[in-house]
């Protein structure tokens, strides 16, 4: 572990300024008491006490006279004892609160160890289809939410006559609105169960005879693939790929795609992302919800660097969709602001963002606060 800064650190000094000090003034008073008060109190010319025989003998006034310097040097020797005591306990009480702070930030380090531990797992247990696993499978969920994204605008194209403002519930060329629909569709996917539960979520997105014709047109490409798709005897050869073209209209120019699936499309990925975005937001919470006394704003984003740094292109590319989405708001409401904060998704391919919602936009004045400083928020600017 990293030794923490603290002003613990410094040295305590035990004889310090203000001891020398006080020790000073006790001499000061102990050499007027012994030299010059005898003195003035035997002093005939002053008027003063004489000792003789009326008075009582040499040894009682000697003893009279040194008797109170005397005391006063125990009293200092005991004021030394209480001293050394006192600063003696400060010095066992900040070593105490050092040797706290250094247990709770073990502590801190070992939970967010196991999570990150976690989370590798959770990457490693990942499944698509036959062929895909562990990382790799998030290429690929990205490949269809773009998938499901133009096939929407397939709809919107093979259906323009029809699909206007008032139909739709939108304008069919806001394209950051149809990427809010799509990612809706493509993390439940299209099936009796899931549309479900699909329509309440788009209900305020676009309107519900829209939304079905997305469901019935997903579903016509799910028939698509069972029709096509033949699994060899072999069951641990690949999934024949089977192709789809999608024809559709973006900014006003006609454009074809093509894409291949080894796996079936819009079959839902709720029970993959759910638990991989839960367990993540769960890391980034308890990092950033730590007793900033014992972890500092400065640490808490080493720390998320860590795990930012575990996270591929492609998993922080689905990241920033999710949290664009109703099921991943909470990344971006305040006063989380755990995206922007930690800039866990410094390391995107801004390329891949064109099609909707670029994130040189969405945070705009995250990106113009730090370029002040000179840093920047995204990795592909450095360039």
């Amino acid at each position: 572990m990293t030794q923490k800064p603290s002003k613990f650190n410094k040295k305590e000094k035990m004889f310090n300024g203000a001891f020398f000090l006080i020790l000073t003034a006790f001499a000061l008073i102990i050499f007027i008491v012994c030299f010059y008060i005898p003195k003035w109190i035997t002093s005939p010319s002053n008027g003063r006490i004489i000792f003789d025989d009326s008075t009582g003998k040499i040894g009682d006034s000697m003893g009279g006279i040194l008797g109170p310097p005397i005391a006063l040097i125990v009293a200092g020797l005991t004021f030394l004892a209480f001293w050394m005591q006192y600063h003696a306990n400060k010095i066992l009480k900040k070593d105490i609160e050092k040797r706290d702070e250094t247990i709770l930030e073990e502590t801190f380090e070992n939970r967010y160890y196991e999570l990150l531990k976690l989370h590798r797992t959770n990457i490693e247990d990942l499944r698509l289809g036959k062929d895909y696993k562990n990382r790799q499978v998030f290429h690929w969920l990205f490949v269809e939410y773009k998938f499901t994204f133009e096939s929407i605008l397939n709809l919107i194209y093979t259906n323009q006559d029809n699909m206007n403002s008032s139909y739709c519930g939108f304008e069919p060329t806001d394209y950051d609105k149809i990427a809010l629909i799509a990612y809706v569709l493509y993390y439940w996917g299209v099936g009796p169960i899931s549309s479900k539960m699909i329509i309440p979520q788009l209900k305020d997105l676009c309107s519900i005879a829209f939304a079905e014709d997305c469901i019935s047109h997903l579903n016509m490409h799910k028939g698509f693939y069972k029709k096509k798709v033949s699994i060899s005897e072999n069951a641990n050869s690949k999934t024949k790929a089977v192709d789809f073209n999608l024809v559709f209209s973006y900014d006003g120019k006609k454009k074809e795609e093509r894409y291949k699936f080894r796996y079936m499309p819009f079959d839902g990925h709720a029970q993959r992302l759910g638990h991989y975005y839960r367990h993540l937001f769960l890391i980034v919470k308890f990092v950033a919800e730590y007793n900033i006394e014992i972890i500092n704003d400065g640490k808490k984003y080493d720390y998320l660097k860590i795990l930012r740094a575990q996270l591929s292109s492609y998993e922080q590319l689905l990241l920033y969709y999710n949290s664009l989405s109703s099921m991943g708001k909470a990344w971006n409401d305040q006063p989380n602001n755990f995206i922007a904060k930690f800039r866990l998704i410094k390391n995107i391919p801004i390329p891949l963002t064109s099609f909707a919602h670029d994130p040189r936009i969405k945070y705009k004045d995250e990106i113009e606060k730090l370029k002040k400083i000179n840093i920047h928020f995204f990795e592909w600017d450095e360039t």
